[in-house]
């Protein structure tokens, strides 16, 4: 099984562009699905609010279907606009493997997003990359995951730890994916873990 796909840290470049489409919490949060946990006894202590974990919810169960179906991520930031509101970026294409969005032209930015595209046996998708966190640590800001398995995980940018928020099936999945291909999953990696994994394989 070979390395993951990743997203790419934003470039000065990128950050100047125009941000447009912008999600509100109001748009996104009534269609958010219930968490599934991860497995019986799992408990997981957020560093984030229910607001924002609702709103990541929303729009991964938007973005997730045509992220899996053209297979490719999609990418985009969580930021807090002048008036104390989350918002969503207006979400941006990638490829296969990486996606690269632009930053938010305004607000305060709170934390990356991205999806993992379709399941690929050949790729340990179930997880955040190790490069996912090294990018929200360089940018400092958090990160979201949304996988082809359908679990969501919330990545700690300064600590550079991925913990699962919920397991799979909570959000939208590939109905290709197969837990016996995709290999173990845990529910907390840190980047040592992760570029532990990637030197195994």
């Amino acid at each position: 099984m070979r390395p993951y796909r990743y997203r790419v840290a934003g470039t000065v470049g990128m950050r100047k562009r125009a941000l447009a489409g912008a999600w509100g919490v109001a748009a996104l949060v009534a269609s958010a699905p219930a968490l599934v946990p991860a497995e019986p006894g799992f408990t997981y202590e957020p560093g984030f609010s229910p607001i924002e974990r609702a709103l990541v919810l929303a729009l991964f169960t938007a973005v997730q279907p045509r992220s899996i179906a053209d297979d490719i991520e999609i990418c985009g930031y969580i930021y807090r606009d002048s008036a104390g509101q989350l918002r969503a970026t207006a979400a941006e294409d990638g490829d296969k493997e990486t996606c690269m969005a632009p930053w938010p032209a305004w607000g305060e930015p709170l934390a990356s997003w991205h999806t993992h595209g379709a399941f690929d046996a050949d790729l340990w998708t179930e997880v955040p990359s190790a490069r996912d966190l090294q990018a929200d640590h360089y940018e400092g800001v958090d990160g979201w995951v949304a996988t082809p398995g359908g679990r969501l995980w919330h990545v700690d940018g300064v600590n550079r730890i991925a913990t699962l928020v919920c397991g799979p099936g909570c959000l939208p999945a590939d109905a290709d994916y197969d837990p016996d291909l995709s290999g173990p999953v845990g529910t907390r990696y840190t980047l040592d873990d992760l570029l532990d994994k990637f030197a195994e394989e």
